[in-house]
């Protein structure tokens, strides 16, 4: 949901948002249509389905390859990775020869989800999987979503565990980011004023500004647009804690977290599907507007129920490998303490 409405105002500055647009709260632009980081968390689903348990960047190499291609919806820098792997780049070392990017970050909340609960599992997993498109601190900071995801579905979670597991399972300088991001959404009143904030302290400009003046010149948004409107920033390290903190701004409420990231503009279908991936482990499906749904799975011709309903058996199996791990261990210990 986050994604689909976020695409609307990518690469977009929160001003222009504002002002072309008023606030986003609604599919009516998008028509439910998702982006690229959601056909690249379905990717990941579909093999952990497949599958039936945890998954690695080995299981993951051969969907991708199938899936993931020119022509299709995807960025510049998962086309890439599609070529590494077809020219037999080891799955995880892709990512070190990719341009740094929120690509793993973006799609890793399925990892989140198999280890539900298991927030250190989570974050491991999503250092083995994410490594097949980013590496470094890109990297860290998909540890971080997945690490939120997993804690979120927690029966006693609550905003600031999910925010502590996502500090404590990515790297200092995650935690620190995550830690100011959230401190400076507290101290703002009206959502233009904390925008500049952020953008002033967290946003990150690395050059992808430019690529969407100069590649996406003829788009139809982008043509209605003046390049003063153009604001954009792909680095994990802005969009896991700009995420982070309007989720713990909005309570972990789904709709009011995802509004949240998308009137942000920027990377903002990005940012909102990963604040909207957390936000509903923690909050339930019940809580996400019915609507809404069946609208994304008219346009994109799923059933994000059957995802769900496919996911059950992955998420047992994971849960009976690990206490059957435990149990051999703690009989291996009880023989050697007699």
């Amino acid at each position: 949901m986050g994604d689909s409405m976020g695409s609307t105002v990518e690469f977009l500055h929160h001003e222009t948002i504002r002002r072309v647009y008023g606030r986003i709260d609604n599919l009516d632009q998008s028509k439910g249509l998702f982006t690229d980081d959601t056909a690249l968390r379905l990717v990941l689903y579909n093999v952990i389905i497949e599958k039936g348990r945890r998954i690695t960047a080995y299981d993951l190499a051969e969907h991708w390859k199938r899936n993931v291609g020119p022509g299709d919806r995807y960025w510049i820098t998962e086309t890439f990775i599609s070529a590494l792997l077809h020219l037999s780049q080891s799955p995880r070392e892709a990512g070190f020869s990719n341009i740094p990017a929120d690509d793993a970050a973006m799609m890793i909340d399925p990892i989140g989800v198999v280890n539900c609960g298991n927030p250190r599992n989570a974050a491991v997993d999503a250092y083995d999987v994410g490594s097949i498109c980013q590496s470094g601190p890109e990297l860290e900071a998909a540890m971080a979503v997945a690490a939120a995801v997993a804690e979120a579905f927690r029966h006693d979670a609550t905003p600031e565990t999910v925010l502590e597991s996502a500090c404590r399972y990515s790297s200092p300088e995650m935690r620190r980011r995550i830690e100011e991001t959230a401190k400076t959404a507290q101290l703002y009143g009206a959502p233009s004023d904390l925008y500049r904030a952020i953008y002033e302290t967290i946003a990150i400009d690395d050059g992808s500004s430019e690529i969407v003046k100069a590649w996406r010149a003829e788009e139809l948004k982008r043509r209605k647009m003046k390049l003063e409107d153009v604001s954009l920033g792909v680095s994990a390290l802005e969009a896991v804690p700009v995420a982070l903190a309007f989720f713990a701004l909005s309570r972990g409420d789904p709709f009011e977290t995802i509004t949240w990231c998308v009137n942000y503009g920027r990377d903002c279908d990005t940012i909102a599907g990963i604040g909207g991936a957390i936000a509903g482990a923690l909050s339930s499906v019940s809580s996400i507007q019915r609507d809404f749904i069946e609208k994304i799975n008219s346009a994109n011709n799923v059933s994000l129920q059957s995802i769900a309903r496919g996911m059950i058996g992955p998420i047992i199996n994971t849960i009976k490998e690990e206490e059957e791990s435990t149990g051999e261990v703690r009989e291996l210990l009880s023989k050697i303490v007699e």
